[in-house]
């Protein structure tokens, strides 16, 4: 899990995959420039990057984060 910020009010869960390894990133982003922001941060990176829920906190988010990811083995 991954985590990143514009310093906005607003956080996104972003979920990607590369091969076998799914990842998930929490990005905060200002409300007026969630989507421009969302795509400039995984859209040119990571093509399988999709937006999975909009979060009124990084708390949320986080706390989201870690239920999608599996416990360690």
């Amino acid at each position: 899990m991954l985590a990143a910020s514009y310093g906005g009010s607003v956080a996104v869960l972003i979920r990607s995959v590369a091969g076998a390894t799914v990842n998930y990133t929490v990005l905060q982003v200002d409300e007026n420039l969630e989507q421009p922001q969302t795509d400039a941060s995984s859209g040119r990176t990571c093509p399988t990057a999709r937006t999975i829920a909009r979060y009124a906190s990084r708390e949320n988010a986080l706390a989201h984060a870690f239920e999608l990811c599996p416990a360690p083995s």
